[in-house]
């Protein structure tokens, strides 16, 4: 059986999603990263899919001409370390990772060291027909040395907090509370950004040049 399942929209033109969970997906990808000098950079990688209903909105407004955008996480070896440990103490399988973040007593790994670094979390879309012609980049790159960043926590934690709290704010706004299930797409742009970008560190939308990503990769499957 293969691992993508197909559907097909109202329109014609089929959507591709996978059925495997994201952390038995992996797939190449760039973005964008910081050098020592605080410069940017690109980074060829091997991560895991992690699934997102945007995609369905994609084909939805741009048919055949959607671009194929990708979320794919390069996890720290920290967090692979822990679920695999999660993975042996309770001998759960995949239909049981969704009980790792509501675990009582959580593994650590991090042994009381700080976390120093920066997270690069943002989509990739990759454009063209038949052969990748452009790609674009659109995310946040934020560094724990960032005042919004508590040494407690990974920058990553405050970059999905700051969308999460900025829907949250525009779903309580006049107007909004009685609409229902509301979808991100249907919120407006400006007023996310407005409230979610003073937490983002550097907020980007660059065009990343082709001749950068490098195609397969060797990865070594941690989990």
């Amino acid at each position: 059986m293969s691992i993508y399942d197909r559907i097909r929209g109202s329109s014609d033109y089929d959507v591709l999603f996978l059925s495997e969970i994201g952390l038995r997906t992996t797939l190449n990808s760039i973005c964008p990263v910081l050098n020592d000098k605080g410069d940017i950079i690109y980074t060829n990688y091997r991560g895991k899919m992690i699934h997102h209903g945007e995609i369905f909105n994609m084909a939805r407004y741009f048919g055949k001409n959607a671009p194929f955008m990708t979320y794919v996480y390069q996890t720290n070896p920290s967090a692979d370390q822990s679920i695999q440990s999660f993975r042996q103490q309770f001998k759960a399988d995949d239909n049981d990772l969704c009980l790792y973040v509501n675990q009582d007593n959580s593994y650590h790994v991090f042994e009381g060291k700080e976390v120093k670094g920066h997270d690069s979390i943002g989509c990739t879309l990759f454009c063209g027909e038949k052969n990748i012609e452009r790609i674009f980049w659109c995310g946040s790159i934020l560094s724990t040395a960032d005042p919004v960043v508590e040494k407690e926590y990974t920058p990553t934690i405050v970059q999905v907090a700051a969308g999460i709290l900025s829907g949250l704010s525009a779903i309580l706004e006049p107007g909004n509370t009685y609409k229902g299930w509301i979808e991100p797409t249907d919120l407006d742009t400006r007023y996310i950004l407005e409230k979610s970008v003073p937490l983002l560190g550097k907020f980007l939308f660059m065009e990343i040049p082709v001749s950068e990503f490098k195609g397969p990769i060797e990865y070594k499957e941690i989990v």
